[in-house]
C-alpha cells in the first residue's frame, strides 16, 4: 500500500517514548510529512514539540489537545514506583474528568 498524503493526511499528534533509542532521528521524517506535534517522553519528563519552519520547538501547550498540558502529566509519572500503576491510573482518569464542562 503506498501513502497517499491528500487522501492520507500525517496524524495532528505523535507520542514517542525513549527506550532504549532516541526517537530523535525520527523528528525529521516527521517533520517532511508535515506532523504538527510530538510529545516526547525521555524517561523523567515528557515535552512538548511544534513543528515551526520545518524544525520541532519545545511548547508549552498542545495543539491537538489546547485545554492539557503535556507537562500537567508530570504528576502522574512522578507517582511511579512510589505507587502501583493502578492507583496512578486512577489518580489520571480522576483528573481527566475534572476536565470536562458541567453541564
Amino acid at each position: 500500500m503506498d501513502l497517499e498524503l491528500p487522501q492520507d493526511p500525517p496524524p495532528d499528534l505523535v507520542l514517542e517514548v525513549e527506550g532504549t533509542r532516541s526517537p530523535k532521528p525520527k523528528f525529521p521524517v516527521y517533520a517532511a510529512l508535515g506532523v504538527p506535534e510530538i510529545w516526547h517522553y525521555e524517561g523523567k519528563a515528557i515535552r512538548c514539540l511544534h513543528l515551526r519552519g520545518g524544525k520541532y520547538e519545545p511548547a508549552e501547550t498542545s495543539l491537538a489537545f489546547p485545554f492539557l498540558r503535556p507537562a500537567d502529566f508530570q504528576q502522574f509519572l512522578e507517582m511511579l514506583p512510589a505507587r502501583d500503576e493502578n492507583s496512578m491510573l486512577r489518580a489520571f482518569l480522576d483528573w481527566v474528568r475534572s476536565l470536562r464542562p458541567t453541564q
